[in-house]
């Protein structure tokens, strides 16, 4: 799992060029910050495309870049493209469940669902009545997922995944809202 991913976009206005780096809770946040992170961290470098001759930096907690359903504003006057969210939440949700697992913390539900993306064997389009489906066979089992009218199947098999993901990801925030108040008792 890499610690940094470099996020670039031209399209946006305006354009930003950020790196992002993961910081396990305990270590060194660095970056010119002589903090320790209490817990896992996001360190966010403005490389190019804010102002000139600054590289501003900041500091945040990882699970934060998660509670955000379409685009993460990352500095003042820059927001990160919803792709490009998409991108870090990701990154981010896999860092953090990796480092779980390694220390035996026991999320490898998490690990599996967040894992590699899983190989299709077959997808074809089911119709029963009315209603369109997209079936798959994912790790040798059928999936069958209801297609929206009037989209076309992968645009409503990428509006799907987009809702499952923002569902995962306010279940995740709900799990470290629960877990933060487990420790105020």
């Amino acid at each position: 799992m890499a610690k940094q991913i470099r996020l670039a976009c031209t399209k946006t206005k305006p354009g930003y060029d950020l790196r992002f780096t993961f910081v396990e809770a305990g270590d060194p946040i660095g970056h010119g910050r002589k903090s320790i992170a209490d817990k896992h961290k996001l360190v966010i470098e403005c490389l190019e495309g804010r102002t000139k001759g600054e590289r501003p930096t900041q500091v945040i907690d990882a699970l934060t870049c998660m509670h955000f359903p379409d685009e993460l504003a990352v500095f003042e006057n820059l927001v990160l493209s919803q792709a490009d969210t998409d991108t870090l939440r990701t990154w981010a949700l896999k860092a953090i469940v990796a480092k779980a697992v390694a220390s035996g913390e026991g999320v490898v539900d998490a690990c599996i669902a967040i894992d590699v993306s899983p190989r299709i064997n077959s997808v074809s389009i089911v119709s029963y009545a009315a209603t369109r489906y997209a079936a798959f066979m994912v790790n040798g089992r059928t999936q069958e997922i209801l297609l929206e009218d009037g989209m076309t199947a992968a645009e409503s098999l990428q509006k799907t995944a987009s809702d499952f993901r923002a569902r995962a990801l306010r279940y995740l925030a709900f799990a470290e809202a629960a877990e933060t108040a487990s420790r105020a008792i």
